[in-house]
């Protein structure tokens, strides 16, 4: 997880604000799809 979020928006050729984003949105997901299951 130590990598920069810049060289994993590089790698997958999406904007840098779009992988912060789903950074940013991804634990909230996570935790509520254990709380529906």
């Amino acid at each position: 997880m130590g990598e920069s979020l810049q060289i994993i928006a590089q790698d997958l050729e999406i904007p840098y604000t779009t992988v912060k984003t789903y950074v940013k949105l991804a634990p909230r997901a996570l935790k509520d799809n254990q709380s529906n299951i």
